[in-house]
This record gives structure tokens, C-alpha cells and sequence, in this order.
């Protein structure tokens, strides 16, 4: 249900994922923002790299929370430290992967959320 209200989610409080050293914390489901955005987290262990994909419906922005995290997008590669943003438009092929020897975290943003994977993922948990 959508809707039109604060919403506060404390860290460690969003459901999660976790396979193979890649996980995706869920805080923020588009149904608490109008359908505007969702936010997401995805500790990434070291040498690992995040499935390449396509996003049909929405942009996206990520933010490197820590650690290292190296993007490519399209055809451009772009190797982002702590406190780097980067914008990936819709139907442009990315991944991302951690190149160093210790943990990383970054934040994604779709424009108009994830709310196919309330359905895709029901398997996602409350930690």
C-alpha cells in the first residue's frame, strides 16, 4: 500500500538478502515514498562483484557508503571511493564489484522503487 507518511527505518531494521558474499538490505520500499524511490544497501566482501544487469523502468543513483567499489556502466568504467555518487540511466547495462582486500557498502536509489521485488524475493527476511 502506498503512502503519504514519514517514514523511519533504524539501521539493521530493513529486510535482507545475502549469497555468496554479496547481500542487499532493503530500507526503503517505494510504497513509502508515493512510488518515487526505493533505497537499498549492498555489503559487498572483498573480490566480489555484483550480478550485471539492466534496469527497464528506472535510473539510478549509487552512493559508496565505504570500502571501494568499482561501476561499469555502459561501456565506462568508474572506480569510486567513499562518498562518490554515480547515475546509471535506465536500459544501460552495469555492475559493480569491490576491488580491494576489505568490505565495502554502497547505496542504491532506483527512481520509482523496487516494488517487483515485494513479489520476486519473498524469501527476503527481517534480520
Amino acid at each position: 500500500m502506498i503512502t503519504n507518511s514519514p517514514k523511519f527505518v533504524p539501521g539493521g531494521a530493513g529486510r535482507s538478502l545475502r549469497a555468496g558474499g554479496f547481500g542487499t538490505d532493503f530500507n526503503l520500499w517505494s510504497e513509502n515514498s508515493r512510488g518515487l524511490l526505493s533505497v537499498v544497501e549492498h555489503p559487498i566482501d572483498a573480490g566480489i562483484l555484483g550480478p550485471p544487469h539492466v534496469h527497464s523502468r528506472e535510473d539510478q543513483t549509487s552512493y559508496v557508503i565505504e570500502g571501494q567499489v568499482d561501476m561499469l556502466v555502459g561501456e565506462e568504467t568508474f572506480r569510486r571511493p567513499p562518498g562518490s555518487y554515480v547515475f546509471k540511466p535506465r536500459g544501460i547495462p552495469h555492475t559493480f564489484w569491490n576491488p580491494g582486500g576489505l568490505p565495502a557498502r554502497r547505496e542504491a536509489e532506483p527512481a520509482g522503487g523496487f516494488a517487483w521485488l515485494t513479489a520476486a524475493c519473498p524469501e527476503a527476511s527481517r534480520r
